[in-house]
């Protein structure tokens, strides 16, 4: 995976963990499981350090506009990355997200507007929301 990818990436989960008010020492020792998990990062610190950045400054800018800031990343990662990948980095944002079952359904829109710039359409949305939070759909099933 890429810079633009990942930098795209964590600051959507910055953005969620700001407005769902995740504690930011857990948020980063999952965040860093999850990159050497799924994306075998060798500068995690780094990413780390980006992402920490970025929560502070979107917790200390609560006027921010967080459906521009969505845009930007959003379109940034359009030039960057295919329609599938883009499905999959949704799907990525979500499972990430869940890990705070509270906050993502009181953030939900956020999938939403992520997934209308992806081209997502709302029932693959659904079905991804059904993945990551152990529900059931006519193509997900629930163990």
């Amino acid at each position: 995976m890429n810079d633009i990818i990942l930098s795209g990436l964590l600051n959507l989960f910055a953005l969620f963990g700001a407005l769902a008010g995740i504690d930011k020492e857990r948020a980063a020792r999952l965040i860093a499981a999850y990159l050497d998990q799924h994306f075998g990062v060798r500068r995690r610190e780094t990413y780390l350090g980006l992402y920490r950045d970025l929560t502070d400054l979107y917790e200390m800018s609560p006027d921010l506009d967080k459906d521009k800031i969505i845009e930007s990343v959003c379109e940034g990662l359009r030039k960057n990355i295919e329609s599938s990948e883009q499905s999959l980095l949704l799907l990525r944002f979500m499972e990430f997200s869940a890990i705070n079952r509270e906050g993502f359904l009181k953030q939900e829109d956020l999938f939403y507007k992520v997934a209308a710039h992806f081209n997502v359409t709302g029932e693959e949305l659904m079905h991804f929301k059904a993945f990551v939070l152990d529900g059931e759909t006519d193509r997900v099933r629930s163990f």
